[in-house]
């Protein structure tokens, strides 16, 4: 098959999905289909940049189009660009952040029809809309409530041949809205990396060694801080643990930091004194793959019911990282769990984690969960058309979520 991947943006470390429909496509010309890239509104150029994207060993055609262009013009070079593929199907990656400030793509529809044409499409919708949570203020309902009216509008009049989301409650409210959906869990899209040469990094990491000094217990965060997410009583018990233990504290946050999450961290370094707070920044992906191997455990910044849409949550499981999910206020731990990392590495942050953290938690060897997704993903392209049959994914359920993002 050709398959033209569509996203907003595909600078590569800048952006999430871009990055995740890189390595997907990487993957899908590893087992012998042919891939490009369409970056439609990409705000981290000015020029439009028609080149190869290296993605693991592979030069994927691509197009980056850069978001002060005049859509006429975006949408003539798009087609222009995919027309000499001839793909046979369109991946549309979808975040509705990717195209406007608030989410709101109300002039998105008729410039996606004319690039996409008569192709068939398949949508991955990476987000939905916001303002359904219990903590949501009145005009988060309200800018919520139009996100979802245009983008239920956009996805009946597409009318994709393959829609995948990745919560199991985002396929319960499209179900809502009167569109069917299957899951696709997402994949780490970290390579591993050997730990030779990582001195320097395990020295930020772990702290310089001293003879006799006991081993610090090192946590990390990878990624951008939810707003949901809290650092009580988690801290607390961590601080607990460190002392029982003997050992000093270490918490770690690699990767890149939006002003939420940096002023965050600043009040985490200032409230818990105790404990030494680390800021790495953004690191390359050997980096990181590195960064993960040198951790203790890992803690999630997304809660529970938001897990399964954590691309950073993927890449640490499948680095075999332990991780704790700390709760969130009104959330708790409701919602199914959709992942293809090894379940057994998460844990909850209840009354029974000091004893496993007093234990140890456990690593597992580090494993990738590309081939998984990408053969589901490729399997529901080629059922194409006219089967309705279900994905049948290892799906972890707990109770039904309470709320979507």
């Amino acid at each position: 098959m050709k398959i033209a991947f569509i996203n907003g943006s595909f600078a590569p470390g800048k952006d999430g999905v871009g990055d995740f429909a890189a390595a997907l496509a990487a993957r899908c010309v590893t087992l012998g289909h042919t891939c490009a890239l369409i970056g439609l509104n990409d705000r981290h150029t000015t020029i439009t940049e028609e080149t190869a994207r290296i993605e693991e060993s592979h030069a994927l055609p691509h197009l980056r189009l850069p978001a002060t262009m005049r859509w006429e013009e975006r949408i003539r070079r798009a087609t222009a660009f995919h027309d000499r593929l001839q793909p046979d199907w369109i991946s549309l990656q979808f975040v509705a952040y990717a195209y406007q400030n608030k989410g709101i793509v109300a002039g998105l529809l008729p410039r996606l029809r004319r690039i996409i044409g008569t192709r068939d499409l398949h949508v991955m919708m990476h987000e939905l809309w916001s303002g359904g949570g219990p903590d949501s203020t009145p005009k988060e309902r309200l800018v919520g409530s139009v996100q979802r009216f245009f983008v239920l509008r956009m996805l009946k009049a597409l009318r994709p041949a393959v829609l995948h989301t990745t919560l199991p409650i985002h396929v319960d409210l499209l179900r809502a809205g009167g569109i069917h959906a299957d899951l696709l869990p997402l994949f780490g899209a970290i390579p591993f990396a050997d730990l030779r040469d990582s001195a320097a990094l395990a020295a930020q990491v772990r702290g310089s060694a001293v003879a006799g000094a006991p081993t610090p217990l090192v946590g990390g965060f990878f990624g951008a801080f939810y707003p949901e997410w809290q650092p009580e009583p988690l801290f607390s018990i961590l601080q607990k643990v460190a002392t029982q233990l003997g050992r000093p504290l270490r918490l770690i946050t690699a990767g890149r930091l939006s002003p939420y999450g940096a002023e965050l961290w600043e009040n985490l370094t200032r409230s818990y004194p105790q404990i030494h707070f680390v800021k790495l920044g953004e690191q390359p992906a050997p980096a990181l793959s590195q960064y993960f191997q040198l951790l203790d455990f890992a803690i999630a910044a997304a809660p529970w019911h938001l897990l399964g849409k954590s691309s950073a949550a993927a890449a640490l499981l499948d680095h075999g990282v332990p991780l704790i999910v700390s709760p969130a206020p009104h959330f708790g731990f409701c919602g199914e769990l959709a992942t293809f990392g090894d379940r057994r590495l998460v844990h909850r942050c209840d009354e029974t984690l000091e004893a496993r953290l007093l234990a140890g938690l456990p690593k597992a060897a580090p494993r990738s969960s590309i081939a998984e997704v990408s053969e589901t993903f490729l399997s529901a392209l080629r059922r194409h058309p006219g089967s309705a049959e279900s994905l049948h994914l290892p799906i972890e359920t707990t109770d039904k979520a309470a709320s979507p993002r």
